[in-house]
């Protein structure tokens, strides 16, 4: 099908890019994940959403690992890590493994909830948490498989290590932060998430995973709605003109936020979960089956799920069932528009008038 379904796949990023933040907030404004994505098209010539699904599908055949890396530590992340999780079941019989830390932090402090985090977001997505070994024993699973908090050699040996043990056919990743240029990893606003960090300090440092994925070629897609996530490298300079703080950070590094960790392909979206869900209403499209798509009722119940382990709203910082400060509805009718876009897409009109 190719550029003949160009129209929808714009369709679907305008949707996943239409934010409702505040006018005067710094990062939250709604016109600027808009710019980045004008600019993020006009190098990649064809919608970012389609071009990822069609990635996959050309990727990942019956049986094949795919590697989603995310984080357990807010509301945006999770959901939409589960809800792509189980559109490559439902659209590719793919076996979706996601990688995570399990490393206590600020917003989640808790390691016994944060091992709860996405296991029962995907049981509220339709799929089992299983071990690896009982992944293949029956369709709709997903295996979760923590990455240890380490120093960057140890990291980068872990992160190889993984990719030698599953193989993946590719690598997503959606909302995890990447160090910038100066190997610092900042927060949305501009401040550094680890004070004073060394290379032999340990710390979540997942984007060597994405990293070594694209050292060995394994096709990779990013998510993100700052900036500041893994894999933004490739429209780094669009960021920078757009994010207030994608140049210049609040911290003695300078080196702005933006992540300096390449990817194949980068989908910036209003929140990383709508971006994930913009990839699973192309490839209900591709496959030519709505049901690819999760609905509005599945939407609400991975929300309620996530916040009910004691998730926060990364914005508020309260634990319900709100995406950087969007109410939950917001979510459900953006998953409910796309699945109608898919459904009306693939709908054959007769007017005889």
């Amino acid at each position: 099908m190719g550029e003949q379904l160009d129209p929808f796949g714009d369709t679907v990023d305008r949707l996943v890019t239409t934010g409702l933040g505040k006018l005067n907030h710094e990062v939250l404004n709604p016109g600027i994940v808009p710019a980045v994505h004008a600019e993020a098209r006009r190098i990649y010539g064809r919608p970012l959403t389609l071009l990822a699904a069609e990635r996959l599908m050309e990727t990942v055949e019956r049986d094949d690992n795919v590697l989603i890396v995310a984080n357990s530590i807010e509301m945006d992340g999770p959901p939409g890590a589960a809800a792509l999780a189980r559109a490559l079941d439902a659209a590719l019989d793919a076996r979706p493994i996601i990688v995570t830390s399990w490393e206590p932090d600020p917003l989640l402090p808790d390691e016994e909830r944060l091992r709860r985090v996405l296991p029962e977001t995907c049981i509220a997505a339709g799929l089992m948490p299983v071990a690896y070994d009982l992944l293949r024993r029956r369709a709709h699973r997903v295996h979760i498989h923590p990455f240890p908090a380490e120093c960057i050699t140890t990291s980068k040996v872990l992160a190889h290590e993984l990719l030698d043990r599953f193989d993946p056919a590719a690598v997503i990743t959606t909302e995890v932060i990447g160090r910038n240029e100066k190997g610092v990893y900042h927060s949305a606003m501009g401040y550094p998430l680890h004070e004073e960090l060394a290379p032999h300090d340990k710390a979540d440092r997942l984007d060597y995973i994405l990293e070594a994925a694209v050292d060995r070629g394994v096709p990779s897609i990013s998510l993100g709605d700052n900036g500041n996530e893994m894999g933004f490298a490739p429209i780094a300079d669009a960021w920078r003109r757009h994010h207030p703080y994608g140049a210049r950070c609040h911290c003695p590094c300078g080196g702005g936020i933006v992540s300096a960790t390449p990817s194949d392909i980068v989908i910036p979206a209003a929140t990383s979960n709508w971006g994930c869900y913009g990839v699973e209403a192309c490839l209900a499209r591709l496959k030519g089956d709505p049901a690819v798509m999760h609905d509005g009722e599945t939407e609400h119940r991975l929300l309620h799920a996530c916040a009910s382990v004691g998730v926060t709203d990364g914005a508020t910082v309260w634990c319900t069932p709100t995406v950087d400060g969007t109410p939950h509805l917001a979510s459900v009718y953006v998953v409910e528009l796309l699945h109608m876009t898919v459904t009306q897409s693939l709908r054959t009109l007769h007017r005889p008038w």
